[in-house]
């Protein structure tokens, strides 16, 4: 499954859960490569191993979630390898829980509630700030 551009959320999650694991890249190391994009969230709640060319944040969660394997942003040759060594050595993926380990990840670190509380602890802050 390959999305180049948006795709709605529930088109875009049943593919997802579809395929054996997620890749998220950035062709080109940039400042923006620092975040995390959204879609790294929707990559994890399917409980599929991730595959990432990115640096910053995704690739701390990835390595923090223990959830799949990374190198850094506009690598293509290390991507490559690293999607040769899921086609040839699926087992590597399959018998571990790398798929698992970011579904709880997410639904520890991610939730709309989680981050509801964060938002209202950070703007009651700034309210008491004043």
């Amino acid at each position: 499954v390959s999305a180049e551009r948006w795709q709605n959320t529930p088109m875009a999650r049943s593919c997802f859960e579809a395929s054996l694991m997620s890749r998220n890249e950035l062709l080109r190391p940039t400042d923006t490569g620092n975040t995390m994009p959204g879609k790294l969230q929707m990559y994890m709640t399917t409980g599929k191993p991730i595959l990432g060319a990115i640096n910053g944040a995704a690739q701390e969660v990835i390595h923090e979630a223990n959830c799949g394997k990374c190198v850094a942003a506009g690598d293509y040759k290390g991507l490559a390898s690293l999607m040769k060594e899921f086609i040839e050595h699926p087992e590597y993926y399959t018998d571990c829980v790398l798929g698992l380990n970011a579904r709880e990840f997410f639904k520890k670190n991610f939730t709309l509630d989680i981050y509801m509380d964060g938002l209202c602890r950070e703007l009651e802050a700034l309210v008491k700030a004043k």
